[in-house]
């Protein structure tokens, strides 16, 4: 490096190391996470399996995902020197799959129990262990017994961390998963041994395979996406609201795709839409209803076409031609008219 390089290392090296994280961002995975399916909100959960816009990160937001992932294996390392034997962990992790939902448990223990694994800053860990816990709002707290719900503080304050255990337990076969949350700002631990739940897997499974088959419309909103502090710092709040229209145009986004164990196209419904082409689309793409904030004027579902008043004008939507423009040229001309 030379020395006019170094005199500027000060400013530039953070900016080098975020572009290099940034460069290496993983492809949107087209499986519904078993990390996922416990969202609080099923119509965010839609949006993200439909792929409706993409998320992408700042190379510091990389950077502590990376850290999380360096902490799973220093808690490993802990365990082991405990006593504990810890396979299926760092690059073998277990792959469960079922149908298009998958996971990857951080290991597991002693061939018994899986091991989930979990970071977090000072303010939510004195949250995870405070004696007076405020619940959070989730569905998941109207599947279980009182009982159940009294006797775990993870269900109580982290209830997607708890599906997602109940997930990879009943995927997995093991019964049992041990939780272990570790505060980044001083190391302190907490743990809770989780008991499989057959009836509440179930149920997700059936609430997974449901969300991911609705075609033609998200779930309603569980909450006022105006309002809910939980809404008002979600990615999708825009879409959901009507504000903006979904940016990405593709075969998931496009109102001729649905899914039922495969995804298929209606305009070609002898094969199954390649997980190659899914996010790439045709020319033939049509936006969504629940996607845009236009008003849909072409009462007939069965026509390859949609007919948006935007503007109080009339714009057809399909294969681009002389009297119709194509998803992308009509977001593009909602871009420029911002």
């Amino acid at each position: 490096m030379k020395d006019a390089d170094l005199e500027h290392l000060d400013n530039s090296l953070q900016n080098s190391i975020d572009k290099y994280y940034e460069s290496k961002e993983e492809t949107p995975r087209l499986y519904l996470g078993g990390s996922e399916i416990g969202h609080w909100c099923p119509r965010h959960l839609w949006y993200s399996w439909r792929h409706a816009l993409t998320e992408r990160h700042s190379g510091r937001k990389l950077r502590l995902f990376q850290r999380g992932y360096d902490e799973e294996m220093r808690v490993i390392v802990w365990l082991f020197n405990v006593g504990y034997n810890i396979t299926c962990c760092g690059d073998d992790q277990l792959e469960l799959e079922r149908h298009h939902i998958k996971g990857h448990p951080d290991g597991v223990i002693n061939e018994e129990m899986i091991l989930e694994i979990k970071t977090c800053d000072l303010a939510s860990f004195r949250k995870y262990i405070s004696k007076n816990p405020k619940y959070e709002p989730h569905f998941i707290h109207n599947e279980v017994s009182a009982d159940v719900l009294q006797s775990s503080r993870l269900l109580q304050r982290a209830p997607q961390h708890w599906i997602q255990c109940q997930i990879y337990m009943g995927m997995s076969g093991y019964h049992k998963c041990l939780y272990v949350r570790v505060c980044k700002d001083n190391d302190f631990i907490a743990s809770e041994v989780v008991e499989f739940d057959e009836s509440v897997f179930n149920a997700l499974m059936v609430y997974a395979d449901a969300l991911s088959k609705m075609s033609k419309a998200p779930p309603p909103p569980v909450a006022h996406p105006e309002k809910f502090y939980k809404c008002k710092m979600c990615q999708c709040q825009a879409i959901c609201t009507k504000k903006e229209p979904a940016p990405n145009v593709h075969c998931r986004t496009c109102s001729h795709a649905s899914f039922d164990k495969d995804w298929r196209c209606a305009l070609h419904p002898k094969r199954p839409i390649p997980e190659s082409f899914q996010l790439t689309g045709c020319e033939s793409h049509t936006l969504m209803p629940d996607m845009v904030p236009w008003h849909n004027d072409r009462r007939d579902e069965v026509h390859p076409e949609k007919v948006w008043v935007i503007d109080g004008e009339p714009v057809r939507n399909g294969d681009s031609d002389a009297f119709t423009l194509s998803s992308k040229e009509i977001l593009e001309k909602h871009r420029e008219h911002k």
